[in-house]
């Protein structure tokens, strides 16, 4: 589960229960997905570089190869390539 996100290995499973769209200064959109596991740990997560084909399942479990960062979370580059539905 995300909860207990290890760096050694990347990938974990969640939950997105809210999607929220964003801007950049650029003006280009990105996603902030709050998510939960198991563990009831709510968590969120930066996803960069949406296009309009993208779609994420509120409420369906997910596992995800995540970049982390100390200073700003959880993020991705890219839902297509590295969100995958589990169920």
């Amino acid at each position: 589960p995300l909860g207990d996100f290890e760096p050694e290995i990347p990938v974990a499973w969640f939950i997105p229960r809210e999607v929220i769209q964003k801007k950049t200064k650029n003006d280009k959109t990105y996603w902030i997905v709050k998510v939960i596991d198991d563990t009831s740990t709510t968590t969120a997560i930066k996803c960069w570089g949406i296009r309009e084909s993208d779609q994420i399942h509120i409420n369906r479990p997910y596992a995800a190869k995540l970049d982390h960062s100390e200073e700003w979370g959880f993020s991705t580059r890219s839902i297509r390539h590295t969100f995958k539905l589990l169920g």
